[in-house]
């Protein structure tokens, strides 16, 4: 059975163009790329290596211009509802992408998870399904990775295929 969100992204999101972006940080344990939206809203896409499982980076974005480690100063549960998600997250994509090609020595994976939080709303969850199932259709794209995901986890898991 075909999902009307496999529909959507097949017409809708792949033909949505990235905003441009700019490299921000790259550090031992951290990438991150700075992005502007719709209205001049400044956006922050970032990987940050997962201690606890080496060469796999934790995707977070959001908006603001904190590049802080620190999850108290990211406002990664702030919902803009500017009208542009498509084109955010074709950004977050396309950003992905090219971390991806530009640092296949050190990463091996990217897991990403939408907001948790006991307050969130339907569309918020469908915001966060429908992130989850572009990012998953659009990065298993990529020559040598594919999705990890378990169908009934809310986290995002890409990894590269092992030779």
């Amino acid at each position: 059975m075909i999902k009307l969100s496999e529909i959507l992204i097949t017409e809708i999101g792949e033909g949505s163009q990235p905003y441009s972006y700019t490299k921000a940080a790259d550090t031992e344990d951290m990438i991150a790329y700075a992005f502007k939206g719709k209205y001049e809203d400044p956006y922050v896409v970032k990987f940050k290596a997962k201690k606890t499982e080496p060469g796999v980076y934790v995707l977070s974005f959001y908006p603001g211009t904190s590049l802080s480690s620190d999850a108290e100063n990211e406002k990664i549960d702030t919902i803009t509802n500017r009208g542009d998600a498509l084109k955010i997250i074709s950004t977050v994509v396309a950003i992905t992408k090219e971390v991806i090609t530009n640092n296949q020595d050190r990463i091996t994976g990217i897991n990403w998870i939408g907001i948790i939080s006991p307050d969130k709303e339907g569309s918020e969850i469908q915001r966060d399904n429908l992130y989850a199932a572009y990012l998953k259709k659009n990065i298993a794209s990529i020559p040598n990775w594919v999705n990890v995901s378990k169908p009934s986890s809310p986290v995002t898991k890409i990894r590269r295929k092992k030779p």
